[in-house]
Parts: C-alpha cells; sequence; structure tokens
C-alpha cells in the first residue's frame, strides 16, 4: 500500500527508490507514464421527471417508496419520467392519473431542480397541481398521505424532494389567502 502511495504514482513515480524496480517491466520497458492503466470514465445516466405537488384541501400528496431498493420506504411526491425538453400540461396530467388514480389540473411549473446520485444524475421540473377528482389508486408506491405543507418536515424525505420546498413555500405564501389556505 505504502509503495503504491508513495512511490510508484500515477503521474510522478519515484523509480530511483523503488526496490521492485529491478522487476518492474513498465521501469525496464520505459513506459512508467503509460501506468496505472485508467478505465475511460463511464457516462453517468441522466433522468428527466415531472413531479407533481397535488394540492387538495390544502393538503399536499406524497407517495412511500418500497422499502427494498434505492430510497427505500422515504417519501416523495408522485413523479413521472419525462422528455428533457419539457412535457404539456396535458401529458402530466394523462401521467399522474395512470400514476396515482386522481384526475389534476396542472396550475403551473414552480421550478427546476438538479441533483447527483453516485450512479445517475437527475433534473426534474416540478409543477403545482390541483386535484379535481378520484380515489388515489398507486401503480409502484406501496402507501401514500395528504399532508399539509408543516407536516411534511416530519416525513423523510430523499434530498431531492428537500430541494424544491423552499419554492413551494413561497408558492403557497404567494397563493394564499390570510387563513393560511392555498388559494389556487
Amino acid at each position: 500500500m505504502e509503495l503504491g502511495a508513495l512511490v510508484c504514482r500515477p503521474k510522478h513515480p519515484d523509480c530511483a527508490a523503488c526496490p521492485l524496480a529491478d522487476h518492474c517491466r513498465a521501469y525496464q520497458d520505459r513506459a512508467t507514464a503509460e501506468y496505472p492503466k485508467r478505465d475511460s470514465a463511464r457516462k453517468v445516466p441522466h433522468r428527466h421527471l415531472a413531479i407533481s405537488v397535488i394540492v387538495k384541501k390544502d393538503k399536499l400528496l406524497v407517495v412511500q417508496r418500497e422499502m427494498e431498493g434505492f430510497l427505500g420506504g422515504l417519501w416523495e411526491f408522485p413523479a413521472i419520467p419525462m422528455d428533457p425538453a419539457g412535457a404539456a400540461p396535458g401529458a402530466i396530467e394523462a401521467g399522474m392519473a395512470e400514476t396515482t388514480g386522481l384526475t389534476i389540473r396542472v396550475v403551473r411549473r414552480l421550478t427546476r431542480i438538479r441533483h447527483a446520485y453516485t450512479h445517475f444524475t437527475l433534473s426534474a421540473d416540478v409543477y403545482l397541481c390541483r386535484y379535481v377528482a378520484g380515489r388515489v389508486r398507486l401503480r409502484q408506491n406501496p402507501s401514500h398521505r395528504w399532508v399539509s405543507l408543516k407536516g411534511l418536515t416530519r416525513l423523510p424525505m430523499h434530498k431531492a424532494n428537500h430541494k424544491f420546498i423552499d419554492a413551494l413555500t413561497a408558492a403557497w405564501d404567494e397563493g394564499g389567502r390570510a387563513s393560511g389556505r392555498c388559494a389556487w
């Protein structure tokens, strides 16, 4: 370990101080600059989502991720894959109907977030949506809750969702009345 860290360094090997120089093929061939061979960096996949913040009577719909797997058991807002160029409100409404069983109306785009995980990057457009009709029937997530804006702080949510909570709070205050109720 010390040999690799202190003597046989990738950019500046100290071959004169190396006790194994007589047995080193790279040293004998005068090719130490070619080692260690590095694999080319693999391209990290990118995912783009449309996240829907669905409001029903001043409550927000959140869904729980499967317990096993990536970010298992954490809560999040419902999301669907989306073309990076964007999606029409009708496509988001149809995707949410399929994913949640609800009829919704997109009120407006709230913000765009970016987040990096170790094995992929994520960008997502976040949409404020109004509940119109239906009962929650989830296709993939095991559970759901309708929570207040303040109630979000009591749920374990993954970091990407935290990135737009301030924008959501600002929009909520902007769309609210003195009673603190959301007007949209």
